[in-house]
């Protein structure tokens, strides 16, 4: 049990010892699915109070994973103890900085910011310390990781054609649509109050074809809904475009008055195609595109960690990483989010996880890595060849230019149609 309002969480008394830690410095400590670190200030300098935005780009979180693991995390994540402050835009769920992409077709520009150190243009640092592994880092202030699966999807969705209106601008499905998913908004009475059925009044609803031009509100399980919606895995690469179903957008007076019989004055259809016919096909294709994922997580305080801590937010991690039904708690798991069409590994590399007695490999299995070592980890083999930046910065964000190019060995997602869709 989670607090969402100060983080406070609660671990039942049976959970006692059943997460091993092992120490790997007198303020770094270590779970089967996180690094826990005692910050002296070197990632938040004013915490509780922090500054995501800066930690995300001259990620010292990132260094840390690195400098024990290597290269070999395709997301990271830095996650809080508790719910923090960021001055600058209040308290939010979490943050996702896009830090490559070599996809086309998806709505987003082609980028690398693995070239660190270096410049924005607005003069702030940069550095993922990664050498080219790294695509995305996730800044979660949510205790029970229940944003991850959505932060991770922001990779690939909701960005494309922008044109046809369905979108926020924030890499969000708007929700007067049947796009429903993970990365569509909540949707919203003209005041603003969340709409609800009456027989779930704490659970956010979608909108579901009835199939004779009406439409249902079906509450969702939990914060979320659980799966992915088609066009998401689509421009993730896990499906391939035919098995993207037409979408709806409702327009115009919008009512609500019957929850089973929802209508509108307009209803906007959306076709892959229309998305194709405005980016491009997506490249490479469901049938070359990586599907498995590796993450890496650091826990960041300014004190040491109880055990109920430690336990708390491994078995979060553990379940986010489990192909369960989501119960409607934390993270909606990756593997039944994406219908089986994903894994992540979130687990960290074997030679670190600690025994029931918490103790781990050899000391030597978590040497220091060279930063330039070459890699070759899992599905994938990428080798960034760099090239010089005229200019002297670079952009933050979407706005981000490729720098030099990328070359990529894929194999494909995994085979087969999905029943579901």
């Amino acid at each position: 049990m989670v607090s969402l309002e100060t983080g406070l969480s609660i671990v039942d008394v049976s959970q006692r010892g059943t997460v091993a830690v092992t120490t790997l410095a007198p303020n770094l400590t270590a779970t089967s699915h996180a690094l826990f670190l005692v910050d002296d200030g070197t990632v938040f300098p004013n915490y509780p109070q922090v500054d995501a935005g800066s930690a995300l780009a001259l990620c010292r979180g990132c260094e840390i994973l690195i400098t024990e693991f290597g290269d070999v995390f395709d997301f990271i994540v830095l996650q809080v103890r508790e719910v923090v402050d960021e001055p600058l835009r209040g308290v939010r769920q979490a943050v996702f900085s896009n830090i490559f992409n070599d996809v086309l077709g998806i709505g987003i520009e082609q980028r690398d910011l693995n070239v660190g150190p270096d410049t924005f243009v607005d003069g702030t640092p940069f550095n993922t310390y990664s050498q080219g592994r790294l695509q995305g880092i996730i800044f979660d202030n949510r205790v029970d990781g229940a944003p991850l699966s959505h932060e991770v999807m922001h990779r690939w969705s909701a960005h494309a054609a922008a044109a046809l209106g369905w979108l926020d601008g924030e890499g969000h499905f708007v929700a007067n649509s049947d796009i429903n998913g993970m990365m569509d908004l909540q949707l919203q009475e003209s005041g603003g109050s969340l709409v609800k059925r009456e027989d779930a009044p704490f659970l956010p609803v979608d909108l579901v074809a009835n199939g004779d031009g009406t439409y249902r509100l079906e509450a969702r399980p939990g914060e979320f809904l659980g799966t992915f919606a088609p066009i998401s895995l689509y421009v993730a690469g896990f499906i391939p475009a035919s098995q993207v179903p037409r979408m709806r957008i409702l327009g115009g007076t919008i009512d609500l008055s019957n929850p089973d019989r929802v209508t509108a004055t307009s209803v906007t259809e959306i076709t892959v195609e229309d998305v194709i016919g405005l980016e491009g096909p997506r490249v490479p294709a469901s049938a070359t595109a990586p599907c498995d994922f590796t993450v890496g997580t650091i826990v960041i305080s300014d004190r040491p960690y109880a055990e109920a801590d430690y336990t708390f937010i491994t078995l979060a991690l553990r379940y986010w990483e489990s192909d369960k039904p989501y119960d409607g708690f934390g993270a909606p798991p990756w593997k039944t989010a994406t219908l089986g069409q994903s894994e992540v590994r979130v687990a960290l590399p074997a030679s670190m996880v600690p025994d029931a007695g918490g103790r781990t490999g050899t000391d030597a299995a978590r040497r220091r890595r060279e930063p330039e070592r070459a890699l070759a980890v899992g599905l994938e083999l990428r080798r960034v060849v760099r090239g010089e930046h005229a200019g002297g910065g670079r952009d933050r964000g979407d706005h981000a230019h490729r720098r030099g190019a990328t070359h990529l060995l894929h194999m494909g997602c995994r085979a087969g149609a999905l029943s579901t869709l």
